[in-house]
């Protein structure tokens, strides 16, 4: 009895809220639960939430309601971190996760090309500008870091499948917001920014597709929403796959329709660069499917003919189709007006380049290149200011090159191929499974990580890098370093 009386009463677990003795003077039936959620760990979920609300900053009005609001949202989620960290984390769980991250090839790519552009900004022609930017364009060195914050916190919160849906559900969520605030627009609804260029007689129909309007949503650029609905049809997909019954009539009914609704709304932004990117992106889905699986083979055949079709009657009817709808996305010449243009700012930023290789001009310093290297020709009359004097290269490889330098622009291209050769070492090694055979989810995640970048580096050779497209390609980035870290296991929290 003694051995059994000096035995030391155990501690309540720590995850209990209320104390054993407040618990026991309770009656019964009100006695809170012993399974209460501890401080440290809704001190995680406050910085998940702030993160999965800085995702709904592209809904903002306007771009300096955009940059604020993403910049807050993602430097509470980082306070309520540090704060958990700090207090928390007594078993060091956090740490354990950073350890292991730094130690991730495509995390160093990331860190190393968000190094050598905020590097780039401290050599720039104007450091300030380089640095700080403004409210309007927004992708200096100061915005970078918070892009790189979000993409910090992402692949250290974001460490579940259930994470990451409800991450890319949240994606989703703010793009069809994105689609409603341009609807809103179309109405138009009191207080939404007005469609320009429409006659106010016009129905709402009659707005939304008549001749010359492009489609923005809340993104204050036509060419954005492309882009930016290019990713989201793809993050669609991978909810796709990631459903627990993807094959059901009902999941095949309800993602046919988003992607659909959200193809709908790219078509009529009429931007070339997210339909191009969105067609190549499922051209490499399909190849790598087809390279991959076995009884799949035949379905992926078959959309990569289906893929095949579409573009081969696009480019049959774009002629007609163009002149009747009006629609600018099913035209492509090198002659026209658009084309000269980005074509002469092309070599400018070449010319730029040639004089300051190594760190570039600097962050938002292109119109300093402009200036300094423009062929007259492209100030001819009939052309707008707006599309003869350019702040940007109007592509990823000219932009990078003539403001980062050959450094940054390396550093840029290290991102893709870091993740395509740690896919090809996941595929070789099987991820557990026997090559060929693996499962049809694996396969698709793996192909669409396949295919992402190839949409986004096909849109990229005739459009600029911005905030909606950083955004998505920061989260694109964050989710794969946690799929092909993590294959088909799940850490937990």
């Amino acid at each position: 009895m003694g051995r059994h009386a000096t035995r030391k009463a155990r501690t309540p677990p720590s995850s209990t809220i209320y104390s054993s003795d407040l618990a026991s003077t309770l009656p019964s039936g009100v006695r809170p639960s012993t399974s209460g959620v501890r401080p440290s760990l809704l001190l995680l979920r406050v910085s998940k939430l702030f993160l999965f609300l800085s995702v709904f900053s592209v809904a903002v009005e306007f771009p300096e309601g955009k940059a604020v609001f993403f910049r807050i949202t993602t430097e509470f989620s980082l306070i309520a971190l540090l704060i958990h960290w700090a207090w928390g984390d007594h078993e060091g769980q956090l740490a354990t996760r950073a350890a292991k991250l730094v130690r991730r090839p495509l995390f160093q790519a990331v860190t190393a090309f968000v190094f050598f552009f905020v590097l780039s900004s401290f050599f720039a022609y104007d450091t300030h500008t380089s640095f700080w930017s403004d409210l309007v364009r927004d992708e200096g060195a100061f915005q970078m870091l918070h892009y790189y914050l979000f993409f910090v916190l992402s692949s250290l919160l974001l460490n579940t499948e259930g994470d990451w849906k409800w991450m890319l559900r949240t994606s989703l969520g703010a793009a069809v917001l994105v689609v409603l605030y341009g609807v809103a627009a179309a109405v138009p609804l009191p207080g939404f920014i007005w469609i320009e260029g429409i006659p106010p007689e016009f129905g709402f129909w009659k707005r939304l597709v008549t001749s010359g309007f492009r489609f923005q949503g809340s993104l204050d650029n036509a060419s954005y929403a492309g882009s930016y609905l290019m990713f989201s049809i793809l993050f669609a997909l991978y909810l796709w796959v990631w459903a627990p019954r993807p094959k059901a009539s009902r999941t095949i009914l309800g993602y046919s329709t988003a992607v659909l609704f959200l193809f709908g709304f790219l078509y009529l932004s009429g931007t070339r660069a997210g339909f191009a990117g969105l067609l190549a992106a499922m051209v490499g889905l399909a190849v790598f499917v087809i390279l991959r699986a076995g009884r799949v083979r035949r379905l992926a055949v078959a959309v990569l003919c289906a893929v095949a079709v579409v573009v081969l009657v696009v480019f049959l009817i774009r002629t007609p189709a163009t002149r009747i709808s009006g629609s600018r996305i099913l035209s492509f010449s090198l002659g026209e007006s658009s084309a000269k243009l980005r074509l002469g700012a092309w070599k400018t930023a070449w010319r730029g380049f040639l004089e300051r290789p190594l760190l570039g001009w600097g962050p938002e310093n292109f119109p300093v290149v402009f200036d300094k290297y423009a062929e007259s020709h492209l100030f001819t009359p009939g052309n707008t200011f707006q599309n003869t004097w350019w702040d940007r290269a109007h592509s990823i490889v000219f932009d990078y090159l003539a403001e980062g330098g050959i450094i940054t622009f390396l550093a840029y291209c290290s991102i893709p191929v870091t993740l395509y050769t740690t896919l090809w070492r996941k595929v070789r090694s099987g991820d557990g499974a026997s090559g060929r055979s693996s499962s049809l989810k694996v396969v698709s995640q793996q192909g669409l990580l396949f295919a992402t970048p190839i949409g986004y580096l096909t849109q990229g050779l005739v459009m600029f890098d911005a905030f909606p497209i950083y955004l998505s390609y920061f989260t694109f980035v964050a989710l794969a370093i946690y799929t092909l870290g993590n294959g088909s296991g799940h850490e937990t929290e």
